[in-house]
């Protein structure tokens, strides 16, 4: 095949590498010095420090990168400074590989990388640095770009439990994210840290943007249930009752919403109203043996609100 297409890089690699199988290294890498002799738009030392990096050679991997990017034609390559990048962070050289991307972001089109950038300063240990170390590049970015950077260094945040630096991130925000789910990782953080009213709002942004997603409604309703239970500890049942409202009206068929809030109106002598709660519960739930405790509760209210309708 190399004698019939002798410019093809790819055939020269192939065979080196059966080559490098066999045990024949030196008989490789004489193959492989053929293709630094090759023209092409690709530069030649790059596809070698590529092939070394596959069989995860760092060293000859290493070698051939810088080659690569001293050849006149290697600073245009951001493909080959992110393979470089991307090789050296596995090799754990991390400030080596933030330098390479201080390089490749120093172009407009390299920031479309964000995302390997973004995993070097995960696995590096340090994503809270990576705004500090590429500030002004970031805000260079386009639009979505900078929004899908922010999106994966809240969740990042989230994964390494540091809840409220990835909910300081979101309000410290120099844009306004249209992504919903953005606003569903900042609900869960803002939950996680029992700030149920701005978590509330997050989720409440992320369903405007999807209507129809139920797992978040869920997530909604449950968001109202824990902050009517954090109220009701102040003592404010006003407030208590108006949340409850709402996580019933997100759950209608949801029993543990309900039957707080009957409980919540009994106690405030309002039998009337905690009839209408078991009422609406058992006109939608499909569950015999809920539908039947909502029964027993009216018979029983029934009897307090109107005491001679039993005699």
């Amino acid at each position: 095949m190399i004698q019939r297409q002798p410019q093809n890089v790819y055939y020269y690699t192939e065979l080196a590498g059966a080559l490098l199988s066999d045990n024949r290294k030196e008989e490789a890498e004489k193959t492989l010095r053929q293709v630094e002799r090759l023209g092409g738009q690709v530069s030649p030392c790059a596809q070698i420090a590529q092939f070394y990096l596959g069989r995860q050679m760092w060293g000859e991997a290493n070698f051939y990168f810088e080659k690569a990017l001293a050849e006149a034609r290697g600073f245009r390559s951001l493909y080959v400074y992110q393979q470089y990048a991307d090789s050296l962070a596995r090799q754990r050289q991390f400030e080596k590989a933030r330098d390479i991307y201080k390089k490749i972001f120093s172009f407009p089109q390299g920031r479309q990388y964000y995302y390997n950038l973004f995993s070097l300063y995960r696995e590096w240990g340090r994503i809270d640095s990576l705004l500090a170390d590429f500030g002004p590049e970031i805000k260079k970015m386009p639009f979505m770009m900078k929004q899908q950077l922010y999106q994966q260094l809240i969740l990042g945040f989230k994964e390494q439990g540091d809840l409220q630096k990835a909910v300081h991130l979101y309000e410290d925000q120099p844009i306004h994210f249209t992504d919903p789910y953005l606003y569903q990782s900042v609900g869960e953080a803002y939950d996680g840290l029992q700030q149920y009213e701005k978590a509330a709002n997050a989720f409440q942004e992320a369903i405007t943007r999807q209507p129809n997603n139920q797992q978040w409604i869920q997530r909604l309703a449950d968001t109202y249930w824990k902050w009517s239970q954090q109220v009701f500890k102040t003592g404010d049942l006003k407030t208590t009752e108006t949340l409850l409202v709402k996580a019933c009206k997100l759950q209608p068929i949801n029993q543990q919403y309900h039957f707080e809030l009957a409980k919540l109106y009994e106690t405030g002598n309002e039998p009337r109203k905690a009839i209408q709660v078991y009422k609406d519960l058992a006109d939608v739930t499909l569950s015999p043996s809920v539908k039947k405790s909502c029964e027993e509760q009216i018979k029983r209210l029934e009897k307090l609100a109107d005491p001679t309708s039993g005699t």
